[in-house]
């Protein structure tokens, strides 16, 4: 049950996080900040796009090396002090319209942001859920995982410019704070796969090892693994044997 809870909080972290909700109305986003221009919407629209891109190359290369937790933990951590810049800048370039600076300094703060996201979250919502699901759950708990993942990204997406609309730079800092304590679920519950083998994770979380048909639980006895026919059907009902570790 543990192991199904990380993958269904990690696709509802994701989507809730913010990099898809900076992603799709970075165009209202960048107007909100006083970029009036169309065609520097554009341009700057573009060369997010291509810097997001850029930056999930790097974290593919990031994350085989350092392994799953670190990059989340730093992830969201940048999101919760990006979400507090965003919005004191937001707010600043409410109150001087005329001053770009701010609008420039917003423009970076996401361009971070995107960076951030993109080398942590965007890619483990989908790789790490099944490095941590048995075998005999990994299919159906991916897809039960992003269909619930999917559902918060559908409730997002309606929901996030009505709050820029109406709370403006507010909205930001809520999104920071609920950042905070997803920093929080994650340090408490993810734990690092890297380096691992899918026996060992299955130790990690459920205190026995599965090989060979042989399990070895966390004190080190053994048991084995022999299969009954039921009724003459190709069901089959695995029973543990413990026998001696001594054998």
């Amino acid at each position: 049950m543990k192991r199904f809870t990380i993958a269904v909080l990690t696709n509802i972290f994701y989507q809730i996080l913010g990099g898809n909700m900076i992603l799709y109305f970075s165009s209202y986003i960048i107007s909100s900040l006083g970029v009036s221009s169309r065609r520097s919407i554009i341009t700057i629209n573009i060369a997010l796009l291509l810097w997001k891109a850029f930056c999930s190359i790097l974290g593919v290369f990031l994350i085989d090396r350092v392994g799953a937790r670190k990059p989340l933990l730093a992830g969201t951590s940048a999101t919760v002090i990006l979400f507090g810049l965003l919005s004191g800048l937001s707010h600043l370039t409410e109150i001087h319209p005329d001053t770009n600076s701010y609008a420039i300094s917003s423009i970076v703060v996401v361009a971070l942001f995107l960076l951030a996201v993109s080398t942590s979250w965007m890619i483990l919502a989908y790789t790490y859920p099944p490095e941590i699901l048995r075998y005999s759950q990994r299919a159906k708990g991916v897809v039960v995982a992003q269909a619930i993942g999917y559902a918060f990204s559908f409730l997002n997406l309606y929901t996030a410019p009505l709050a820029i609309e109406r709370i403006s730079w507010r909205y930001y800092a809520i999104n920071g704070g609920w950042n905070l304590g997803i920093l929080a679920v994650v340090y408490c519950l993810f734990v690092e796969t890297k380096g691992r083998t899918l026996e060992e994770i299955d130790e990690v979380f459920d205190g026995v090892v599965y090989s060979n048909d042989v399990i070895i639980d966390a004190q080190g006895s053994k048991g084995t693994l022999e299969q009954d026919g039921e009724d003459n059907k190709s069901l089959t009902k695995r029973k543990l044997r413990k026998v001696d570790s001594a054998n």
